[in-house]
Order: structure tokens, then C-alpha cells, then sequence
């Protein structure tokens, strides 16, 4: 089913659609397939769960497979980056054009000071 279709059917039965990154959901398999628990069998305890995970989370960091999704991740996050750093340059152009708006306001009321002092050096 396309997204478009995914989201109209979402609207219609009030559900906000999520859409996640394909390469958290490999790393949440490969973090699952290492814990070795099946979360429809298990009975263990959470403390358990918990200590399972944690091991396995840090074998998938460093395992072999991981390295495709690490490049998955990679991607996105450049993409992310370079979208931020457009904006992060758009308000930093709109800094600028208020402090040389405010400079140029500065000179001009300072023009006219000069021109007032200059007019009543004349009166006098």
C-alpha cells in the first residue's frame, strides 16, 4: 500500500501515521534476534529483560551486521544535517539583514544630528 494510501486510511479512522526510518527497525531486529527473546513466548522478568537487551544492544553495536545499518543511518542524518543547516543559514541571513537594517537606521539618525548640529551652528 503507497503512503498516500496509508495516511488517507489513517485520516479516516483519526490515527496519526508514523512513519520510521527502515535502518531503527533493522537495528531493533538485530538487537532482538542477539537478546535471544521471544516476546510472544517469554516469561521472564523484566529486570531480566532488561539486562538480556542491554547485552545484546552492545554485541549488535559492534557486530558485523550492524555496519549496513550504521550507513543506513549515515544517509539520513546527512540528509537531516544538510535540510538544518539550509535553515540555521536562512536565519543567520535574516540576522544579518536586521543588524545592517538597525546600522543603517544608526547612520541615518546620526545624519541627522550632524545636519541639526550643523544648522544651528549656522543660527548662531
Amino acid at each position: 500500500m503507497q503512503y498516500r494510501e496509508r495516511q488517507k486510511n489513517a485520516e479516516l479512522n483519526n490515527m496519526k501515521l508514523v512513519e520510521i526510518d527502515s535502518w531503527l527497525v533493522l537495528l531493533a531486529d538485530l538487537i532482538s534476534q542477539m537478546s535471544g527473546i521471544d516476546p510472544e513466548k517469554s516469561q521472564i522478568t523484566q529486570q531480566e529483560a532488561i539486562e538480556k537487551l542491554s547485552q545484546a544492544t552492545d554485541r549488535a553495536l559492534v557486530a558485523d551486521q550492524a555496519l549496513p545499518i550504521f550507513d543506513q543511518a549515515i544517509d539520513k542524518f546527512k540528509e537531516s544535517i544538510a535540510v538544518n543547516y539550509n535553515q540555521w543559514s536562512m536565519v543567520q541571513v535574516n540576522i544579518a539583514k536586521k543588524h545592517i537594517q538597525d546600522l543603517a537606521n544608526k547612520n541615518l539618525d546620526q545624519a541627522k544630528v550632524r545636519e541639526r548640529d550643523v544648522k544651528a551652528d549656522v543660527l548662531l
